[in-house]
């Protein structure tokens, strides 16, 4: 059985991140592990997410990095109501999602990644495609939720 201490999963507000939530609960559970919800917001993605769209105008950065924080601070608050020790992390990056996934998941100690299969929420735009290029390129041990 594998060793699992620190477990990392990818939020971004689409169902699939919220499987991926509820799975790596129950494994953080299984293993005793330090829990972190993880959002990486990167503004181009957002942009990407309106491009060809006629209310490309009226995006609101600031709107929809409150949106992400909101999403991060429920998640602490329903894991506090229900005794799970929980970490979120907010990064504001100029790297790809899944690129902030992989450095902090190495430079924090990370040693198991969750992330949904698909995940193209206005919020983050943190897993879809992002995924593969996490599976392929991580050190440690990757989950992929359906």
């Amino acid at each position: 059985m594998p060793n699992i201490n620190k477990i990392l999963v990818g939020i971004d507000g689409s169902e699939y991140s919220k499987r991926a939530l509820h799975f790596s609960v129950d494994l953080s559970k299984k293993f005793g592990a330090d829990l972190i919800a993880f959002t990486a917001f990167n503004i181009p993605d957002i942009y990407k997410a309106y491009n060809n769209k006629e209310n490309i105008n009226t995006i609101s950065i600031d709107e929809e990095i409150q949106k992400s924080k909101n999403l991060l601070d429920s998640i602490a608050k329903s894991a506090k109501d229900h005794q799970i020790n929980i970490t979120t992390e907010f990064i504001d990056t100029k790297l790809t999602p899944d690129v902030a996934i992989l450095e902090y998941s190495e430079n924090n100690g990370v040693d198991h990644i969750v992330l949904g299969h698909r995940g193209r929420s206005i919020e983050n735009l943190l897993i879809g495609n992002k995924a593969n290029s996490v599976v392929s390129k991580s050190k440690c041990t990757v989950t992929v939720v359906k």
